[in-house]
């Protein structure tokens, strides 16, 4: 397709080309690591495969679909100075998947809310609501869905383009196309999202006496942090590219601004790489398995209850169920205790 940034009013001097296409590195390497150990954890642990836990690896997987593709295709077309060299097919494929899994994403981020929602707020009802067939019918609907929004191109109704402002293949950003994209990824996450996350919220924050000073309630004012900085990121991360369609759509003409192109495009780029910390190092459960992953790798000892003062005396006998090395009566005891944590939400 070989659009050239020549022309582009948005260039990176020689100082700043080097620091960008670093920052970008470290994107791919957090994305493309963290969403594999996120999805590696949960393939090799069928107690991470909870009905919950199935909405995020969906959305690891669309977000490794971004750090494998969307994010290289542009550090190279970074590294030539705005220039698409790698011809129109590959334009077509990029601007598919990168605008497939920003609508997987988003719509993967609403249906999690709404499965936190009836783990935290209707606990007692959750395992009838939210079965496992259930999670999976909601996660082929999310991926049919995305596929509908981001075919169109391919039909006829606008194009995928090199952008040289972002540097990324996509849909003209006042098309028509870019509208109806726009209002079928975002509103009604983003609708769903918020009231959710804030009952979830109230509903951690909840207690006070002898409730405020239990084990239990201690453990949801962390989820409850947790919860806080996921809504603050979600919304420094998609709500630029959600303003700018609602503006767009009431007929406002918006200057041309290749420096806020690149912001705002990236911004939900950066999302794929923030993701799987927030939902992964911060999950108890993911960071255990982490750990006894690491310490295996590594070569060294197992953990003990007396070797791991970070982690609870429960949480000892993990690596004896990972490893399996002892006897039979002690695998049973450290199977019970590690499917109990695992299933701590």
């Amino acid at each position: 397709m070989g659009s050239s940034g020549e022309d582009s009013n948005f260039q990176f001097s020689d100082s700043g080309q080097i620091l960008v296409l670093f920052l970008i590195s470290i994107l791919i390497v957090i994305a493309v690591c963290g969403n594999v150990a996120l999805l590696f954890a949960m393939y090799t642990q069928p107690k991470l495969r909870t009905t919950s836990n199935l909405f995020i690896g969906s959305l690891a997987f669309a977000n490794l679909m971004t750090g494998l593709y969307t994010m290289p295709m542009a550090f190279i077309a970074i590294a030539f100075k705005g220039r698409w060299i790698l011809g129109d097919a590959m334009c077509q494929l990029g601007g598919f998947i990168d605008q497939l899994t920003i609508c997987a994403g988003m719509v993967t981020l609403g249906m999690t809310s709404i499965d936190r929602y009836f783990l935290v707020c209707h606990a007692v009802k959750y395992s009838d609501i939210m079965t496992r067939q259930r999670c999976w019918a909601c996660i082929i609907t999310i991926w049919l869905w995305s596929t509908c929004v981001s075919i169109p191109p391919f039909f006829g109704w606008s194009s995928y383009e090199f952008s040289d402002s972002s540097y990324t293949c996509a849909s003209g950003l006042g098309s028509s196309y870019f509208k109806f994209y726009v209002s079928a990824t975002f509103p009604i996450p983003i609708i769903i999202i918020f009231p959710t996350y804030y009952f979830i919220l109230k509903s951690s924050m909840g207690g006070t006496g002898a409730v405020a000073r239990s084990k239990r309630h201690r453990g949801n004012l962390r989820t409850a942090k947790i919860i806080l900085l996921i809504i603050i990121i979600f919304a420094v991360c998609v709500f630029p590219v959600f303003l700018i369609g609602i503006i767009l759509s009431a007929g406002v003409v918006i200057p041309k601004s290749q420096g806020l192109a690149f912001g705002v495009i990236w911004l939900l780029i950066a999302n794929s790489s923030i993701n799987p910390i927030l939902y992964g190092l911060l999950n108890k459960n993911f960071r255990t398995v982490y750990m006894v992953k690491a310490r295996r790798c590594l070569g060294l000892p197992h953990l003990t209850p007396h070797k791991s003062p970070g982690l609870s005396s429960s949480m000892g006998p993990v690596s004896t169920v990972v490893n399996g090395n002892e006897g039979s009566s002690n695998q049973c005891t450290s199977r019970c205790n590690f499917n109990a944590v695992l299933e701590d939400h």
